[in-house]
């Protein structure tokens, strides 16, 4: 008997109830049966009323002879509660193998948040992710740039984790513009803000290990342009599609040393050791020979990571660029990327280090004021960092993270202050002006040619 995600009223539930009783319900037995019912959950502290519909997922199952808890499903209507608050789910914004997450509304303030659903069989993970999130109670979520985390609770044997609802993700946004490529000036603000969050995380001894464009956030896009939080800790499970993400940074960074390779615990799911030479060597594996030894579907990413064979073929896009600041700040770019993926830990540049990579004090762009690639950079910045990096620390002595100074002495924070955000939405003015002009120059040099 299973009802998956149906709605019945009050008297149908009755009956229902009822059959369960009989067929295997006994004294203590009956209330796994009445706990599979997901109905609004009542408190005395509250006293909420009760809705005109429940909710059914399914049935407990019994495993090795006991009855076992079904994994929560969202759905609207749907409430959650750890005993002191209370929470009804609004709208699922996403699901997958991670677990869910969804908009609800906190009963008695009306407070809106998101939440994230974690199925039990990731308690591991939920686990870990709990301990990662309390370290963040330390830091001011908006001086640091990271999602404000303000509970977690098992429900109904899911790990519920409570935060602040945000915008959209970057790879959403990115969706939205149908793929067109920002120009590395536009990118600059989120990979500056990217530095100060994971500097944040290392002054508490907090490793992410799943920065991606689904896992930065922008607060609200169309109000704060580029305003970029980090979220999700240590909750991501591994990607289906790792092997290609492997394949691809071989192409373009080269393979790791021999003795990274030697010394990994996963080696082996993507490299073969090789002994055919005079000393045994690391090769990547085939398409067909992960799956094979494997037993996963590879799917392929994108047709632009074929074109190119290394970071430095970047610089061809270079000839489509009419302002040599342009050139050179995609130079900029292109080091500290080199840098930040170096295989090597020990080689990878720190985020203090990165808060300070020309590309992010634009040192290389000051000089030449008359540019118009130059004036949109510097506006689009004006609202997160100041001409001077020493203005603001990412990790003060006690572990803290400070506030990014603004340049007006009446700003305390430049990432909430509204007049930065005006200088954002010119520098975009600014950017659109420039790209059509250089469209317009586009065309005009096909026309002659």
């Amino acid at each position: 008997f299973d009802v998956q995600q149906s709605e019945f009223k009050r008297e149908d539930s009755e009956e229902i109830m009822s059959e369960f009783q009989d067929l295997w319900c006994e004294n203590e037995s009956d209330t796994y049966a009445s706990n599979s019912v997901y109905t609004s959950y009542e408190t005395p502290a509250d006293k909420i009323q009760e809705s005109q519909y429940i909710k059914l997922e399914s049935v407990w199952s019994v495993v090795d002879g006991e009855p076992e808890e079904p994994s929560l499903k969202l759905l609207k209507g749907v409430v959650l509660s750890n005993g002191s608050s209370v929470y009804t789910v609004e709208k699922v914004l996403g699901s997958g193998a991670f677990g869910e997450v969804a908009k609800c509304t906190k009963v008695g303030t009306n407070e809106v948040v998101a939440i994230k659903v974690l199925p039990k069989d990731l308690k591991s993970d939920a686990e870990d992710g709990e301990k990662a999130l309390k370290y963040l109670y330390t830091l001011d979520p908006d001086k640091t740039n990271l999602i404000r985390f303000y509970e977690s609770f098992t429900f109904r044997g899911s790990f519920c984790f409570v935060f602040e609802v945000l915008d959209m993700s970057l790879y959403d946004l990115l969706g939205q513009l149908k793929w067109y490529p920002p120009s590395v000036a536009e990118v600059r603000p989120i990979t500056q803000q990217m530095f100060v969050a994971l500097s944040a995380l290392k002054s508490i001894g907090v490793s992410h290990t799943d920065i991606k464009s689904d896992n930065i956030m922008l607060v609200d896009h169309s109000s704060q342009p580029f305003r970029a939080k980090l979220i999700d800790f240590r909750l991501a499970c591994k990607t289906a599609n790792d092997y290609e993400n492997m394949r691809v940074m071989v192409k373009l960074l080269g393979q790791p040393d021999k003795r990274l390779l030697d010394a990994g615990y996963k080696t082996e799911r993507f490299f073969t050791l090789e002994h055919s030479g005079s000393a045994p060597f690391w090769t990547l594996k085939s398409l067909d020979e992960f799956e094979w030894t494997t037993g996963e579907t590879v799917k392929k990413s994108s047709p632009v990571f074929d074109s190119i064979s290394s970071l430095d073929d970047l610089l061809d896009m270079s000839s489509k660029m009419d302002d040599p600041e342009e050139v050179e700040d995609l130079k900029a770019f292109l080091d500290l990327l080199k840098r930040m993926l170096s295989w090597n830990p020990a080689d990878r540049i720190q985020p203090d280090d990165a808060l300070n990579h020309p590309f992010i004090i634009m040192e290389h762009l000051s000089k030449n004021r008359n540019s118009s690639y130059v004036t949109a950079a510097h506006e689009i910045m004006a609202g997160f960092q100041t001409k001077d990096p020493d203005s603001f620390t990412a990790g003060d002595a006690d572990g803290s993270v400070s506030v990014i100074k603004s340049t007006s002495s009446e700003d305390k924070d430049a990432v909430s202050n509204q007049s930065g955000f005006q200088h954002i939405e010119k520098g975009l003015g600014s950017f659109e002006l420039y790209r059509r002009r250089r469209r317009k120059n586009t065309k005009r040099g096909r026309r002659q040619n």
